[in-house]
């Protein structure tokens, strides 16, 4: 037997698709158009001021539909800016895009790793399935606004 919340488990890696093939073909119109250093951060700002803002939507949202779309809009928005990250690492790193790559995944997953078990704390303290959601917003936010710093037309090393 299907599980009734089956039809809520794919819409955000579809989504997720989408963006991520969408964010490669503007992260390269943009950087053609306004150089590595705009067309390079712009595009990673802005998807993750969006993340943030869809974040702090779903917060207000109580039913599992609003919530699906919002999260899969969160999940897509982060997508969106995969490719300009990935090119940075490439545009920055030059002759050590390799390790500039390994260093970028290697702090995602340690991210990631504190943030699941952040999250199950951050739920038992405050009751609540969206106080999660607050710090995440913040993260997007800063990294957002990180994204405004970084210069890709200059070699990191």
């Amino acid at each position: 037997a299907t599980s009734p919340k089956a039809p809520f488990c794919s819409p955000p890696f579809l989504v997720a698709v989408a963006c991520n093939l969408a964010g490669g073909r503007i992260s390269d119109t943009l950087v053609r158009k306004l150089g590595l250093k705009r067309g390079g951060s712009m595009l990673g700002a802005t998807a993750l001021t969006a993340a943030g803002l869809f974040t702090l939507s779903a917060i207000f949202t109580h039913k599992a539909l609003p919530t699906v779309i919002l999260l899969s809009l969160v999940y897509g928005c982060i997508t969106f800016q995969q490719p300009s990250v990935f090119g940075v690492c490439l545009d920055v790193g030059r002759r050590h895009a390799g390790t500039m790559v390994g260093m970028m995944n290697t702090a995602a997953q340690v991210g990631g790793l504190v943030g699941s078990v952040l999250y199950g704390y951050l739920v038992e303290s405050f009751h609540s399935y969206d106080a999660p959601f607050i710090p995440m917003a913040a993260l997007l936010f800063l990294g957002a606004f990180l994204w405004l710093k970084i210069d890709a037309s200059t070699d990191l090393l």
